[in-house]
């Protein structure tokens, strides 16, 4: 699918208007989807087979999917929306297209299910009226929030909703508008991201005006400037002819997590041998995505463990979001005249796909304080 004219005309103007847009979609690991009928899809090892009731696994790095109906038999139901519980959230959320008995649960079009055979929102219950169906369910990543769509305009929890607009529901507070919608779609799936974009996929062929996208295809939407600039961010029929046809009705991904480079700031540092100590700088670059550990440990050079500074070793535990640290070595003041000595602290093993820079091994020299002039080893 190829952006509009409309998408390069609009891109020019936001640019003279001064407007700042994030255009690119958000880096994606796994995408979780189901189709409205029965499909087949790179596997590995071979075409895999899926129902309409599976869900596809698809890791953008291995390029093929695996995970077929681990939500179990549907019987005749067909998954009509999906969350993973991939988001910390909680367990996964779905959805179905008709009403059926999920072994002695029985299920209806206009509720939402976890994986563990409870019914999440009970729509009957809650005043969602019959005729209406859930066709789209995701979770807030801040707020674990559940947000849903629906496939046709409805009064319920005293406001009106368009297939188009997200829904809140919480337990406690019951509904609310999580977002208007600006574009007069049905959204057939759904996938929060964060920094307020989110993943759509529609019942229709839709023409966003900054990309043009089919019903399997799924859409990012990105805030900016006034409004908002959409791009295409997953085409399965791109990668299997047989998604032509289909319709994707259920959407969870996972986004693909950077965390980073870790590295010392300087690759020398000079401490005067009566310092006491002296912190040296840690950095996490390219990306703080989750808890990474590092270890560290001295290493004598011409200086001497224990006479010209205390050896020292650890691990760094860097948080979710953490970027830098210090690490604390000692010189040892001693009445020596012996000129400047050296010695090295090297980073090692990070943990959790993050990587180590350079430099990866810092130098320290400890500058002599004692005075050439008393050559004899005294004091000054």
């Amino acid at each position: 699918m190829k952006p509009s004219s409309r998408a390069v005309s609009g891109l020019i103007a936001a640019l003279f208007a001064g407007a700042v847009y994030a255009q690119s979609a958000t880096p994606l690991q796994v995408v979780h989807f189901s189709a409205d009928i029965e499909t087949t899809f790179p596997g590995d090892g071979g075409t895999l087979f899926l129902s309409d009731h599976g869900v596809l696994d698809y890791d953008f790095d291995a390029g093929f999917a695996d995970g077929s109906n681990y939500l179990g038999d549907l019987g005749a139901a067909d998954i009509d929306a999906y969350q993973d519980s991939s988001d910390g959230c909680g367990p996964r959320l779905f959805s179905v297209d008709i009403t059926t008995d999920l072994g002695g649960l029985v299920v209806r079009p206009a509720d939402i299910v976890n994986d563990l055979g409870s019914i999440v929102l009970d729509g009957s219950a809650e005043g969602i009226p019959d005729g209406v169906d859930i066709d789209a369910v995701s979770r807030d990543p801040d707020s674990c929030l559940i947000v849903f769509s629906i496939d046709v305009t409805a009064d319920f929890g005293g406001a009106t909703y368009r297939p188009g607009d997200l829904i809140g529901w919480d337990p406690g507070s019951g509904f609310s508008l999580y977002r208007f919608d600006n574009f007069g779609v049905d959204i057939d799936a759904l996938h929060i991201l964060e920094d307020g974009r989110y993943l759509v996929s529609t019942a229709t062929d839709v023409d966003w005006g900054d990309v043009t996208a089919s019903d399997d295809d799924v859409v990012e939407i990105i805030p900016g400037g006034p409004g908002s600039f959409q791009v295409l961010a997953f085409a399965p029929s791109s990668l299997d002819a047989s998604w032509g046809p289909a319709d994707l009705n259920a959407l969870s991904a996972e986004r693909r997590l950077f965390p980073g480079t870790i590295r010392w700031v300087d690759s020398e540092v000079s401490v005067l041998e009566d310092a006491g100590s002296i912190s040296l700088d840690v950095e996490r670059v390219g990306g703080s995505d989750g808890a990474v550990d590092v270890d560290w440990a001295s290493a004598p050079g011409t200086a001497t463990d224990g006479v010209d500074y205390n050896a020292g070793s650890g691990t760094l535990n860097f948080a979710d979001g953490s970027t830098t640290f210090g690490v604390v070595v000692a010189p040892i003041d001693d009445a020596l005249l012996e000129g400047d000595e050296t010695f090295t602290v090297t980073l090692s093993n990070p943990t959790n796909g993050a990587t180590l820079g350079s430099p990866s091994v810092i130098t320290v020299t400890i500058i002599d304080d004692e005075d050439f002039i008393f050559a004899d080893g005294f004091e000054d």
